[in-house]
């Protein structure tokens, strides 16, 4: 599969591409105070999509921008908004007149690529996602500077934000979740999870059908964690926290002493693993 932007064509490559649907729109630029930012801002909207091949996984990356991605549609469905500033309106409409986004396919493997132009107004540009998946569908999915949010997709999941929150909603496949500055949510998850911010809290939500024997892992360096688990959980669990406390509300059979910041013992027959660790902040598993 293979799209870009700009005044030319989309080109059709292989047998993947079907239907390939391309619009750009420009909006009315918009002028805004800032210290040392150029003032006026212009939009522009890219739509992409198309068929993918079976057992798809859709990576994409965001130096500065909004990733959202949903699940349960008939074919890949790209919505990009650019914006950049400049110093005219002019100049800011051909600033982001020169970014283009494709799609590239390797494999099972497509990619939504942005290429940006050089020089000094570059750093003004940022590009959000919003991003409509056929089931099932893998997601690859980082931010440097913006929110990650990912809602009713089956595959495997890996979404990471630098500065931003991670949110996914009702996805069902395993799910590694990072942000270094910002919260983790992760609600009705039914597989294995792996969360982990720097500086932020982690809230889990296990949905009624999920594995009771799940691989249950999250870290938070300055923040609490709260979990809230299927009625048969089923794991061994390593609770701990550094400055703060652990409030644990399902029967659990303690191994070694009992501490209020280390917990270790068997929830259920012990099948799974539940491993919690935050550094600053309180722990609670519902």
């Amino acid at each position: 599969m293979t799209g870009s932007t700009g005044n030319t064509k989309y080109k059709r490559i292989g047998i993947l591409v079907v239907g390939l649907a391309t619009g750009c729109l420009i909006s009315g630029c918009i002028i805004s105070g800032g210290n040392n930012s150029p003032p006026i801002q212009a939009t522009r909207i890219v739509q992409l999509g198309g068929a993918m091949p079976v057992d798809p996984t859709l990576v994409v990356q965001s130096d500065n921008g909004d990733i959202r991605a949903n699940g349960n549609a008939p074919q890949l469905r790209i919505v990009a908004t650019i914006t950049g500033r400049g110093w005219s309106e002019q100049q800011a409409q051909e600033l982001i007149g020169q970014v283009g986004i494709d799609l590239k396919t390797s494999g099972q493997k497509v990619v939504i690529q942005a290429n940006k132009p050089l020089g000094d107004l570059a750093n003004t540009i940022s590009i959000s996602y919003d991003i409509s998946v056929p089931n099932p569908c893998g997601l690859e999915l980082t931010s440097h500077n913006g929110a990650i949010r990912i809602e009713a997709t089956q595959g495997t999941i890996h979404a990471e934000s630098h500065n931003g929150s991670v949110e996914v909603i009702a996805s069902n496949g395993p799910t590694v979740a990072r942000s270094h500055n910002g919260k983790i949510t992760v609600l009705q998850f039914t597989g294995d999870i792996e969360a982990t911010t720097n500086n932020g809290g982690v809230e889990l939500v296990q949905a009624e059908s999920g594995a009771p024997a799940a691989r249950i892992h999250a870290v938070s360096h300055n923040g609490s964690i709260h979990l809230t688990t299927v009625p048969g959980l089923s794991a061994k669990a390593h609770i701990q926290t550094h400055n703060g406390s652990i409030r644990c509300d399902r029967p659990i059979s303690v191994i070694g002493e009992i501490d209020k910041q280390n917990l270790n013992g068997i929830i259920g027959s012990g099948a799974g693993e539940l491993s919690l660790e935050t550094h600053n902040g309180s722990i609670h598993i519902r």
